[in-house]
């Protein structure tokens, strides 16, 4: 009776470690994935940023909104500070490390767990940034490309089809958008 109470004990530990291990291995395969998403969510806040920057009332709400937003993209400016400099640092290293690549494994700069801290902290700026972004919503915030396709949708709507004018408009404001993110990039 007592072997069954352990074994199950056991196997609970196991599939926790497990799932856990799992989790770990997703993210860090998930890592450039999740520099993406950053990337990408930085570009549309900065925007939504600027917006907020030129309302002419700006509440109380707005105000902690913005400081919310600098706070997050400080923190981002220093987790990818820290992550080029761990580039940068290993390229060095790479050119004097031959026969130390036994003892680099075990040492404090292993690229694994390295890569592991780094995707936790992006993971976790990613979900602030994403909580910030739904919280513009609800103080009047938007994002002027959802502006813009929820214009062209109504007049899609009103026409009963896409005509070659709106194609047209809706590719060159795009294009505008992504030649902004695209010049604002470092």
């Amino acid at each position: 009776m007592a072997a069954e109470f352990l074994t199950f004990g056991a196997e609970g530990i196991l599939t926790r470690a497990a799932s856990l291990a799992e989790q770990e291995l997703s993210l860090l395969w998930g890592f450039k994935g999740e520099l993406t998403t950053l990337r990408d969510s930085l570009f549309k806040l900065e925007a939504m940023l600027r917006d907020a920057q030129h309302l002419q009332v700006r509440g109380e709400r707005v105000e902690m909104w913005v400081k919310d937003l600098e706070d997050i993209a400080h923190e981002a400016d220093d987790v990818l500070d820290e992550y080029e400099y761990e580039l940068l640092r290993r390229k060095v290293e790479i050119q004097n490390q031959i026969k130390k690549k036994v003892l680099n494994f075990f040492s404090r700069h292993n690229p694994i767990a390295f890569r592991l801290k780094m995707a936790h902290k992006i993971k976790n700026i990613n979900a602030s940034l994403a909580n910030l972004k739904n919280e513009a919503a609800s103080i009047g915030l938007v994002d002027r490309s959802t502006l813009v396709n929820a214009h062209l949708m109504i007049l899609e709507d009103l026409t009963g089809k896409p005509s070659q004018t709106l194609i047209k408009m809706k590719s060159t404001l795009l294009e505008g958008m992504r030649l902004r993110r695209t010049s604002l990039q470092p």
